[in-house]
């Protein structure tokens, strides 16, 4: 493994933003609850115990707005020392013994997939498997060309239609753990699992603007819970599309982060480590 310069202040604004992140999602859970409490003693007609629970969810609020704006005040912090930090690498073979999270970013066009379609014909001594949805012909054309032993694991294109009709944490559970149980019954007792995830924006909710930022956090966080990549010593490869805003959520949940850009004639690929 190449040895990544550690930058304590970028591994203290991530550590920061994901304990922020699991404030944020306990208060949205208190909200509700104390949304339910003003209802149940408002219909008891118990007035006092009403004005107090109506002060309690102001100043849950109140913290929501602080955390929220103190959240964009990281993210910009991150977005800004991301490039002072990066390691520029010839490819993506360093990795080949590493368990845990990959995310691989950049815009669309930079030669990230195919960076990572040689990647897992390198790194043989892992099985490798690509989770694609099953109307992207093109991409698995490019892994049965590039890769053949790999295990293409294909998601009905359906899946999409009800990520764009999720506005409930409730929703978000059930499709998280779907997809990503249904992942682990195809990888489970393999050797060494690499998994590509491929793109992340299509199987998540971070592509529709309507959906909250909690809900974007929480669909990951769900996945990973069921994942557990250094508990099952995998290598979990997010490949994603830099489309507005659509790959910073990822950043929480990964380890090292590969920004892809073209250079030239090709591709240059710049490695950020994540965590310490």
């Amino acid at each position: 493994m190449v040895r990544i310069e550690d930058n304590r202040e970028l591994f203290e604004n991530l550590k920061e933003l994901e304990r922020i992140n699991e404030e944020l999602a306990k208060l949205k859970l208190k909200k509700k609850e104390i949304s339910e409490n003003i209802i149940n003693s408002s219909k008891g007609n118990e007035i006092a115990k009403v004005e107090s629970l109506f002060g309690e969810l102001g100043e849950n609020e109140e913290r929501v707005r602080y955390l929220t704006k103190r959240k964009e005040e990281i993210l910009e912090n991150i977005k800004n020392s991301l490039k002072s930090f990066e390691t520029l690498v010839e490819n993506f073979n360093i990795f080949c013994d590493y368990n845990g999270t990959i995310s691989v970013m950049g815009l669309p066009g930079t030669g990230k997939l195919e960076m990572i379609m040689r990647f897992l014909a390198y790194c043989k001594k892992r099985d490798s498997f690509v989770v694609v949805l099953r109307d992207r012909e093109r991409v698995m054309d490019m892994v049965r060309r590039i890769t053949p032993e790999t295990t293409i694991i294909t998601v009905n294109p359906v899946y999409v239609e009800k990520v764009s009709d999720i506005r409930k944490l409730e929703q978000v559970s059930r499709l998280a753990s779907r997809l990503s149980k249904d992942i682990m019954k195809v990888v489970r007792g393999r050797r060494n699992p690499l998994i590509v995830i491929h793109r992340s924006n299509d199987l998540s909710l971070d592509r529709i603007n309507e959906v909250s930022g909690f809900l974007k956090e929480e669909f990951w966080r769900m996945f990973m819970e069921n994942i557990s990549p250094m508990e099952n010593n995998m290598l979990l490869i997010f490949n994603c599309d830099s489309i507005g805003d659509e790959c910073s959520t990822l950043m929480t949940f990964s380890d090292y982060l590969v920004r892809v850009e073209l250079a030239g004639e090709g591709s240059r690929f710049m490695i950020t480590r994540l965590r310490l």
